[in-house]
């Protein structure tokens, strides 16, 4: 008897409600500026998600969309439309209607399309991204803005002629420079990846302000006593504090900054002291020894806010989990748990959308078919193996980043293991040959024959 076919009920294309986690209460309505508003997808968007917000700052150049916009956004709504009035270029940072807690903007994408001109920033439609990304600045500077979404086409991630960054790479150097209050990233996104019958494939440049790192670390530790500390960790403490005090005189810290850094690093040598400020770098499972620092270097160490490792806790706490998971064991399992971990707010971000998809197609009662002993599964297996053993043979090595990275130790371990020069010719020592290398199924096979061997005698 064949198998029932298994009909999943699928969405509706225009009811994406209900499709994203519940997003906890605002206490007021979000004020949300949306110059280049186009037909307010940011405001559809919203609306799905049960935002309440507010318009304002709305422009376009195209005036057909008013009586639409005005249905959509309500009468209330001060629109900017047309060639004259819809024209950013004319607007002064004065005219900018306030407050903007969100700012989302698609300006036009012709000067980077694949069908457009190729001009990039010498396209004058260029000239609109410059100006909101001016009033995102002046908005940041302020402190009146909390996020923003700038959307284009993928060309802006392309090298310009002649140079080796694109344009996208210029904003964020310089938004990284001037509004180190946001956190900037920019995000690839493709319309059939989100349940969209189309390939349209969008760059979103994300700016959010930072959260509150203090929020993640807890205000009652100690701070570190430096008599506990190693000689060369009070060494590497007191060469960081001097670069950091250097970086607070020159304007690149500010007195309220925190900054991380792994006190068993030093500079000068084949793994370099890295330095974040208001974050943690990627935590794993051996920078063990990182040092969090605040930048009130006129108080005495023990009444500094901060002066001390990450605890374990606030390891648990920065993936996302509760600071009392694995409460009561070594350090070094935490860390290493910790390390190990998937985050889990972005799991939960990388899930959703594959946990939806699949509850319609899941039968009542889970049925086990087939064997993991099939022949075609054996042979599947194989033919993988085959095929990753085949691509390792055609690789030739690590790459030279790779190589570079190698401590002085590894250098000399490597001299050593390095073959002798051959003896001159007429000299009485011979070579030996060195044996050839086992592939990865040779040395399984191999392995599994010495196995069976000893388990039969």
């Amino acid at each position: 008897m064949a198998p029932k076919r298994i009909i999943r009920t699928t969405l509706d294309p225009n009811a994406w409600e209900g499709l994203c986690p519940a997003l906890p209460a605002f206490k007021r309505p979000l004020y949300v500026a949306t110059p280049c508003i186009g037909i307010d997808g940011c405001g559809t968007a919203l609306d799905a998600l049960g935002v309440r917000y507010q318009a304002n700052n709305v422009y376009d150049l195209e005036h057909r969309y008013q009586a639409y916009l005005t249905q959509h956004l309500g009468g209330n709504v001060q629109l900017h439309l047309g060639k004259k009035d819809g024209d950013l270029c004319q607007l002064q940072l004065s005219d900018v209607e306030r407050p903007v807690d969100l700012l989302v903007s698609g300006p036009p994408c012709p000067p980077w399309a694949g069908q457009g001109n190729h001009k990039g920033q010498h396209d004058h439609r260029a000239d609109v991204f410059i100006v909101v990304m001016k009033v995102c600045i002046a908005l940041i500077k302020v402190g009146d803005l909390h996020a923003c979404c700038i959307e284009n086409v993928k060309g802006i991630l392309a090298k310009i002629k002649g140079s080796t960054c694109s344009f996208m790479d210029q904003i964020l150097h310089i938004l990284r420079q001037e509004c180190a209050e946001f956190q900037w990233g920019v995000h690839t996104l493709q319309a059939s990846s989100y349940l969209l019958a189309q390939q349209r494939t969008r760059v979103f440049l994300r700016g959010v302000r930072k959260s509150d790192f203090p929020e993640f670390l807890s205000p009652d530790l100690p701070n570190c006593k430096l008599e506990t500390l190693t000689e060369v960790m009070r060494k590497n403490l007191k060469d960081a504090q001097a670069h950091l005090k250097a970086m607070l005189q020159d304007g690149h810290l500010d007195a309220a900054d925190l900054v991380v850094f792994p006190l068993d690093r030093a500079d000068g040598k084949a793994y370099k002291r890295s330095y974040t400020t208001n974050l943690v770098p990627t935590l794993t499972t051996n920078n063990t020894y990182l040092f969090v620092v605040s930048l009130d270097f006129s108080r005495p160490n023990g009444q500094r806010k901060f002066l001390r490792f990450l605890h374990p806790s606030e390891r648990m706490v920065l993936q996302g989990f509760s600071p009392s998971v694995l409460e009561g064991s070594s350090d070094t399992l935490r860390v290493k748990a910790s390390g190990n971990a998937y985050p889990v707010p972005l799991m939960m971000a990388v899930l959703h959308g594959v946990l939806h998809q699949l509850a319609g197609g899941i039968p009542q009662k889970t049925k086990v078919v087939g064997s993991l002993l099939d022949q075609a599964v054996a042979d599947a297996c194989h033919n993988f193996e085959v095929y990753m053993d085949e691509r390792s043979q055609g690789c030739s090595g690590g790459s030279p980043q790779t190589k570079a990275m190698k401590r002085p130790a590894a250098k000399a371990k490597a001299a050593k293991k390095a073959p002798k020069k051959k003896p001159a010719k007429g000299s009485s020592k011979t070579v030996k040959k060195a044996p050839k290398k086992k592939t990865p199924i040779q040395r399984r096979q191999y392995y599994k024959y010495r196995f069976l061997s000893s388990s039969s005698s």
